[in-house]
Order: structure tokens, then sequence, then C-alpha cells
């Protein structure tokens, strides 16, 4: 096997897939599995952090409280605000700190996240990683607002 076992990312949601042949799992030699699971996986909110307005909870795992970095990241936050240039810079903010363990396990030298506002209801997440050999790995990630502003109507309810 090489790798670990890809998730690949669809518009709100990670799922795993098979390869061409249908035999087995793909899987994901290089980062973009770790990336994924980082940024896509609720980060527990912080004390001060405001909680969307249906959120009662803090999320994430409260054993991150203990950690010097969290696991995943505080983009759940975002899921009912407005599409403001303010959010997309917290967008990008959130983004960078999920993925600020790579630095620290060397993994990378530079991890950066751009956020853009392509059309109304949805955040776009560039992300840029320069490996220690120097190569930059660029990932996209396309977020649904209107998507995760219906979940949580529905988990309200």
């Amino acid at each position: 096997m090489n790798g670990d076992i890809a998730i690949v990312w669809d518009v709100n949601h990670g799922e795993f897939s098979l390869t061409a042949d249908g035999g087995d799992l793909l899987t994901d030699p290089g980062l973009e599995t770790a990336v994924i699971v980082s940024l896509f996986s609720d980060a527990r909110a912080g004390e001060h952090d405001e909680l969307p307005a249906t959120e009662t909870e803090r999320r994430g795992w409260w054993g991150g409280d203990f950690e010097e970095t969290p696991f995943g990241s505080k983009l759940w936050l975002l899921s009912r605000e407005k599409q403001m240039r303010s959010v997309v810079a917290r967008a990008e903010e959130y983004a960078t700190a999920a993925l600020a363990w790579m630095k620290k396990d060397r993994v990378a030298l530079a991890v950066k996240a751009t956020g853009t506002i392509p059309r109304p209801g949805w955040l776009h997440l560039q992300v840029e990683i320069t490996r220690p050999d120097g190569r930059n790995l660029n990932l996209k990630y396309d977020y649904n607002w209107r998507a995760q502003e219906a979940r949580a109507i529905e988990n309200a309810v």
C-alpha cells in the first residue's frame, strides 16, 4: 500500500473512493488527506469564541483544550456568518492555524491559506504548502456556506 487511505473532498464532505478498477480503496501518498482532515474536522471553540446562532456546544475534542496545537479547525464557527472580507480573513486565519502542525512536525516549511468568495454562498480556500525539499503543493477547496446554514437550521429543529 502506498500512503494512507485517501479522503477526497466533495463540496461539503470528504469521502473514501475506490481505485479506477474498483478493487481497492484509493490511497494518498502525499498530504491532501491530512489537509482535509485538518481543515474540515471541528476544532473545539475557545471560551471566548462566539458560537453560531443555533449552536450551544463548543464541538471538537475536549482534549484539545490541553494541547499546544489543538486538532481540527474553527471554520465551522463561520457557518452562519455573512460573507464579508473580514469573515474571509478569519477563514484564512482558522485554516492556517489548523495546518500549523505541519510546520511544527517539519512536514512543511511554510503553509498559506487564501480565501475568496467566488459567488454568493461559497467560500473558496486555496492552500499552498511548501515542502521541505522546496516543492509546492497547491490544493483548492470549495465550501458551500448555504449548505452549512441549512445543516445548522436542521440541527436546531
